[in-house]
């Protein structure tokens, strides 16, 4: 048997002879199944490269979501802890520790985030720091739900808070500022709001 037979019986089929195929019978075979095969690579290549980013940015969104309800939970769950700790909070924590969860609300929290906007009211009537009151407003703010809304009605009418505290939240609710509503008689000394 020369090298040409000999390479041909190899080409064949398992369980075929080489007598019941002619050799270029056997070829064909050999042939077809590389050619399906590249067919099969170059299809799914050209899929790949017609949709990679519809079917990755559902899952990146998910993702991301879950990961910012994540940390939303994180710094709720922190300032809750923080507000309960002492009536003062500069007594019993540095207040570089709380900036960053109070800043985190206020850049992300969201109208459904009813807890976060509790605590951040309890922050602010527990400290006299400037930056966590300003933050603890920003935040109340961007939640913007009922509870936010009460909250800075709280702050609001508390005479206790100076007046540009009052006054901002006056402005982020849309209501007249606390000088103007002591000098009209028709206000009085509570003003409420329907959320």
């Amino acid at each position: 048997m020369n090298k040409g037979q000999e390479r041909q019986k190899n080409l064949l089929p398992k369980g075929a002879s080489g007598s019941s195929l002619r050799p270029n019978a056997a070829l064909l075979i050999v042939a077809t199944r590389w050619l399906c095969l590249l067919i099969l690579v170059l299809n799914i290549e050209v899929r790949l490269a017609q949709e990679p980013s519809s079917a990755i940015k559902p899952r990146d969104k998910n993702i991301a979501r879950l990961d910012r309800a994540r940390r939303l939970a994180y710094h709720t769950r922190f300032l809750r802890q923080v507000a309960k700790s002492s009536p003062r909070i500069e007594v019993l924590w540095s207040m570089e520790k709380v900036f960053p969860s109070l800043r985190f609300i206020a850049e992300n929290g969201s109208d459904k985030d009813n807890d976060a906007a509790k605590a951040v009211g309890s922050i602010f009537a527990r400290t006299e720091d400037i930056l966590a009151r300003d933050l603890c407003l920003s935040a109340l703010k961007k939640i913007g739900n009922k509870v936010a809304k009460r909250e800075m009605l709280r702050i609001y009418n508390d005479t206790t808070v100076p007046a540009e505290w009052r006054t901002t939240c006056a402005e982020y609710l849309g209501i007249p500022s606390p000088q103007s509503s002591q000098a009209g008689a028709t206000s009085g000394p509570h003003t409420k709001i329907s959320p």
